[in-house]
């Protein structure tokens, strides 16, 4: 079955438009990823510690779900989203209480978070310390 050029020419245009959305798609989540950067740096700016709740582990024990809190004029808030989208990692498998999906054992997985988020945001991974709740 042959195809003229006209149809040629149309179906590759339908292929560079699906092509150009894909790579909006990916450049708009860094552009979304960049910018919940730039404000978690702004709010741990002057925080010392995160604390950390471990709100699920699998039944395999490789996979836990991680909250992350910030404690702000003596409130916790639940910073766990945030963090998730940061560290380009999934959330929990409970969406209501935004947890973060972190996979792994034999270390203390709460402390990794935190320091990978540290790591991320300041460069160093001690700047930030971590509490469990």
């Amino acid at each position: 079955m042959a195809i003229s050029i006209e149809q040629f020419e149309e179906v590759k245009k339908d292929n560079l438009e699906k092509l150009k959305t894909k790579v909006s798609k990916a450049k708009q989540e860094r552009l979304e990823r960049e910018e919940i950067k730039q404000q978690l740096k702004k709010e741990l700016k002057n925080c010392k510690t995160l604390y950390t709740i471990v709100d699920h582990v699998s039944q395999s024990g490789m996979t836990r779900d991680i909250r992350v809190f910030l404690i702000k004029n003596n409130k916790p808030l639940n910073i766990s989203y945030k963090v998730a989208r940061v560290l380009n990692q999934r959330q929990g498998r409970n969406k209501w209480l935004a947890a973060v999906r972190v996979q792994g054992c034999g270390m203390d997985m709460g402390f990794n978070t935190v320091y990978n988020l540290s790591r991320c945001l300041f460069g160093d991974g001690y700047k930030i310390e971590q509490r469990w709740l």
